[in-house]
């Protein structure tokens, strides 16, 4: 066999379409040339051709066709046995379809045999009809199996249809030579038009089976838009879910930093102010160990909070006028008494490229600096800590700086610097017992830097130092020099109108329902010089500034009666001078969008609990004449 004749593959379902055919005039046109049988038995071929001209020239479906051709053809040939055998190219195999004689209804069970080994396969090869008149002498394998089957006649006509074999037709006899020239004639006419029937035939099953695979594919698609619109119902009520989870997280974070925030305000400041009162050695060190203990406390409590905070997405920058130079310089202010107890030095130079108003968020900046110029302090015991700032890049486009923190410490080792930014980890399990922390500082700082659009890292050699080094972008400042030369002004307006209040002490009013809170903003004050009156409630608060002039007020948010932001409303309000008195925000609420809120309700600065005493008297002095305020030693 060649191989050509081997490649029997179908055309394309949509290339092929279905043609009607002239069954009844080619067998007719055979008569002429054939045989010329009785005339009874002529008789009865035409009405046999004529039946299946008729059937097969209408229908479509191949059981009707076999059925159809089987019972008429038995009437004028003498077979046993039928089939139709068609070629399946993806299995290799002979699919033979058999109708039994006398059996018209049911065509059997299809039986399936390799190609190489059926004599169909041999005469789609060659395209001929082979007719073995008996099988005991034939010469193919498969045919002298026929014999013990009953079978001792067969013929098998090719059903070609275009150049291309199809099947074949096949009938049989349990009688040698049962067929004669005349039968086998008629069997390659009828053959030559039934493969018009059986090409519409395939044709038909085919594009059935491409229905019922599209409707299959549009049920499955069906069910799976069903299964993606409850995906979808179920999405959103996890995403209302999940919003109304992070609400109630995002409104525990803050009435937990409130209320932790409430009482840590009592404990810096009764301790803070127990220091400066006159106390023996040991007690003076007693206070200040209570000092020290509630400032870490409260260092643990906002890295908690922060990192919750940050975990759960609700940290958002502000973007607002801020100086880097003032920045760096409070961050060494503040931290200089650590540095000096410890006897080391605490320094910081701001290179002159870097500009004095830029646009970002000063809190985050300071927390950052904090952070990493705390740690170096605390891990450096001898030497000091230097602090710089650069422009990085182009100098000519300074809104990225760089931040060095330089210290002579104790160095880290190689293999545990990855793991520094991590939350909850420090450079191993004795630094932490040894210097205590929660191991967030750095994983905050890492994520804060890179809320700021900045890196962060370090480099370090383990018992020489280590320099850690972020950088943050920033927006190019709107204020010209005109106008940061009026924004300045502003508090200076304050100023002067709180001098003709009160030319010697200047009065504050303190608006706080919390006892203890309320002792400390009244001691501090006092130490620094002020007269003070107390209320309980924002109503009081406003009856207050009806009736007097003060310098300033101290104004808790959260009161009974009437709130902090419902007050200073009101205030706003009143006639004359009093409604221009500066209002400081003095709260334990410390989220962000909290500063945001109270400067929006008509505040003018913003001071979180615990208060100290120094950020206590440089907030005063922006707001009441600076001569009046002293400076917290």
């Amino acid at each position: 066999m060649g191989d050509e004749g081997r490649t029997i593959s179908p055309r394309r379902v949509a290339d092929r379409r279905p043609v009607g055919f002239g069954v009844l005039d080619g067998l007719l046109a055979w008569f002429r040339n054939a045989l010329d049988p009785s005339s009874h038995e002529r008789a009865r071929q035409l009405e046999v051709i004529g039946e299946i001209g008729r059937i097969v020239n209408s229908a479509l479906e191949m059981p009707v066709i076999l059925c159809a051709v089987a019972r008429e053809l038995r009437r004028v040939v003498p077979y046993t046995r039928l089939n139709v055998a068609f070629y399946e190219a993806a299995t290799d195999t002979i699919v033979q379809h058999h109708v039994l004689a006398g059996d018209w209804e049911q065509i059997k069970e299809p039986m399936r045999l390799a190609a190489s080994d059926t004599s169909s396969w041999q005469v789609m090869q060659s395209r001929r009809t082979l007719v073995t008149h008996d099988t005991r002498e034939g010469p193919l394998p498969r045919q002298r199996q026929l014999p013990a089957e009953g079978i001792l006649s067969v013929v098998s006509v090719p059903l070609l249809r275009e150049g291309r074999a199809l099947g074949t037709l096949n009938v049989d006899s349990d009688r040698a030579y049962a067929f004669s020239a005349g039968h086998v004639a008629l069997l390659e006419a009828l053959a030559a038009h039934l493969s018009v029937a059986v090409d519409n035939a395939l044709l038909f099953e085919a594009l059935r089976c491409e229905l019922a695979e599209r409707q299959q594919a549009e049920a499955a698609l069906a069910a799976a838009n069903a299964e993606l619109e409850q995906a979808l119902v179920r999405a959103r009520q996890l995403a209302v879910e999940a919003e109304a989870a992070d609400r109630a997280k995002s409104e525990f974070l803050a009435m937990m930093s409130h209320e932790i925030r409430t009482p840590m305000n009592g404990v810096i400041g009764m301790a803070e102010l127990l220091i400066s009162t006159g106390l023996s050695e040991e007690q003076q060190g007693y206070a200040e160990v209570l000092q020290a203990s509630a400032d870490s406390l409260m260092t643990i409590i906002n890295d908690i909070l922060d990192f919750s905070k940050i975990e759960a997405g609700r940290v958002e920058l502000e973007t607002i006028e801020l100086d880097p130079r003032r920045i760096v310089e409070e961050i060494t202010s503040r931290l200089g008494e650590d540095a000096r107890r410890k006897g080391i030095t605490l320094t910081s130079r701001v290179a002159p490229p870097v500009p004095d108003s830029l646009r970002g968020d000063p809190t985050r900046l300071r927390q950052v600096l904090l952070n990493l110029v705390g740690n170096a302090i605390k891990f450096t015991s001898q030497g000091g800590v230097f602090v710089r700032a650069t422009i990085e890049g182009d100098p000519s486009a300074p809104n990225r700086v760089r931040f060095e923190i330089q210290d002579t410490g104790i160095g880290i080792p190689n293999d545990t610097r990855k793991l520094l930014f991590d939350p909850f980890r420090q450079a191993d399990g004795s630094t932490t017992r040894k210097y205590g922390g929660t191991g967030l500082g750095l994983a905050i700082s890492r994520r804060l830097v890179e809320l700021m659009g900045g890196q962060i890292g370090v480099e370090s050699q383990p018992g020489k130092g280590s320099t850690f080094w972020f950088t943050a972008a920033f927006e190019p400042s709107s204020a010209t020099q005109t106008d940061s030369a009026a924004l300045s002004t502003v508090p200076t307006l304050s100023i002067v109108r709180a001098a003709s209040v009160s030319q010697e002490h200047p009065r504050i009013l303190v608006a706080e329902d919390n006892v203890v809170n309320r002792e400390v903003a009244v001691r501090m004050l006092h130490q620094l010089g002020f007269r003070v009156d107390v209320v309980e409630d924002g109503q009081g608060a406003i009856e207050a500034a009806s009736h007097s002039l003060y310098d300033a007020i101290l104004m808790d948010c959260q009161m009974p009666v009437l709130d902090g932001f419902g007050a200073t409303a009101a205030i706003r309000q009143l006639d004359g001078p009093a409604a221009r008195t500066p209002i400081i925000a003095l709260t334990a609420s410390a989220m962000h969008g909290d500063r945001e809120r109270c400067l929006a309700s008509g505040m003018d600065d913003y001071i979180t609990k615990p208060v100290r005493r120094a950020v206590l008297s440089e907030t005063l002095r922006r707001w009441v004449r600076a001569a009046s305020v002293p400076l917290a030693s």
